[in-house]
């Protein structure tokens, strides 16, 4: 089994997707290499898997939060529209997350997407 443990921020505020009886957090988390000054942040493609009914978690997952996050990395690559060069993407199945700095929830409630109303 693969499993991999980052610490970094989220970039952006969660989404979340229902699909069926269950739903799906998606966040990106920039994660900084400090052994390089130059070098550019990491980024991950995080999916949170949960019940309906247990999603707080995605008010919290705001722009700047800091995160732990462990799970199962999968990488894959796609081709930019923008350059037309492939570009690498490391996405994180995620089986725990740890909330490291102390964030005021989202006043309103996460968008929620229904994947079965298309």
């Amino acid at each position: 089994m693969k499993n991999i443990t980052i610490i970094g921020n989220v970039v952006a505020q969660a989404t979340v997707t229902q699909v069926n009886d269950r739903s799906v957090i998606n966040f990106i988390v920039a994660v900084n290499n400090r052994h390089e000054q130059n070098e550019p942040a990491t980024f991950f493609a995080c999916s949170y898997w949960r019940p309906n009914d247990k999603l707080k978690i995605a008010n919290f997952l705001l722009k700047g939060t800091k995160v732990f996050v462990r799970g199962n990395p999968e990488i894959s690559a796609y081709m930019s529209t923008k350059t037309q060069q492939a570009v690498g993407q490391v996405k994180i199945t995620v089986e725990s997350i740890e909330l490291l700095s102390n964030t005021q929830p989202e006043q309103t409630e996460i968008a929620t997407t229904n994947e079965n109303e298309a």
